[in-house]
């Protein structure tokens, strides 16, 4: 297994990966539909079991940076591409699942003994931003824009904006399963990196919980199915954005490969 020495990014991060995450969407745009769509589907059909919400997004969000990858290496095959990334790299990703989800199971069933223990003070501990009111219009809303929300929103959080959570996920793609080594590697990223990762991570996190605050000022039924489209439109593009960001980080390549396809169908008419 090869360790990855992740590099500090070049200036002018910011608005380079949004340019180039743009850029990359704008070469198969139905894909980027395609995976916001499956995204919102997925979260808002699929309950939420015990404990399963980070096993899938590590799931999730490694499937999304193989699409990625396909696309930025375009062959004209995305999707052929991204299945045989996913496939050759599912062991390793299992792993982390099951490493991810055991890790929360932990820390679940330690929250939930403080709880029990000191039920007040474990809730007030629990509090990030204050929860707007729920009005009995809400409890209205049909199940699966409330389910797809709350899981759009943690889904997100959990895969792009923690901290060293999208780095991890990278780091397994490239070189394997190996918790320890890789989050490792992943937090020297992010140390090494602190102010794209600052903006990054709390830009995200602001943006989702601002977005799933409003559902409780607006409950309305319409308003509920277009913020599960924006949602998934967000999570496929910040999700580039993130890939981005770790593949320069430890592959130090600045600049979207070329579109291979466009130069096959040229030198095609050529001949």
């Amino acid at each position: 297994m090869t360790p990855l020495i992740p590099r500090q990014v070049a200036p002018g991060w910011f608005w380079r990966w949004l340019r180039q995450g743009w850029e990359l969407w704008q070469r198969r745009p139905v894909i980027w539909v395609t995976c916001g769509a499956s995204f919102t589907v997925f979260n808002a059909v699929v309950p939420e079991l015990l404990f399963t919400q980070a096993p899938f997004t590590i799931l999730e969000t490694t499937a999304l940076f193989c699409v990625l990858r396909a696309i930025d290496h375009d062959s004209g095959h995305v999707w052929a591409t991204a299945w045989g990334y996913f496939r050759h790299s599912g062991r390793d990703i299992a792993g982390l699942a099951r490493d991810i989800f055991l890790i929360f199971l932990l820390i679940s069933l330690v929250i939930f003994s403080l709880q029990w223990v000191s039920a007040a003070a474990a809730a007030g501990a629990h509090v990030l931003l204050p929860k707007p009111p729920t009005t009995p219009a809400y409890h209205r809303l049909p199940w699966w824009i409330r389910q797809g929300i709350n899981q759009d929103n943690g889904i997100i959080y959990l895969s792009l904006f923690a901290p060293t959570a999208a780095p991890l996920m990278y780091v397994t793609l490239l070189v394997g399963h190996s918790l320890l080594q890789n989050f490792l590697a992943a937090f020297q990223g992010v140390a090494r990196n602190i102010w794209p990762a600052t903006v990054f991570f709390a830009a995200g996190w602001l943006a989702s919980s601002g977005l799933h605050a409003t559902i409780r000022f607006f409950p309305m039924k319409w308003y509920g199915e277009l913020l599960l489209a924006l949602y998934g439109a967000a999570w496929s593009f910040l999700g580039a954005t993130a890939y981005l960001w770790c593949r320069e980080m430890f592959e130090g390549v600045a600049q979207n490969a070329p579109q291979t396809q466009t130069a096959k169908a040229t030198l095609a008419l050529a001949n």
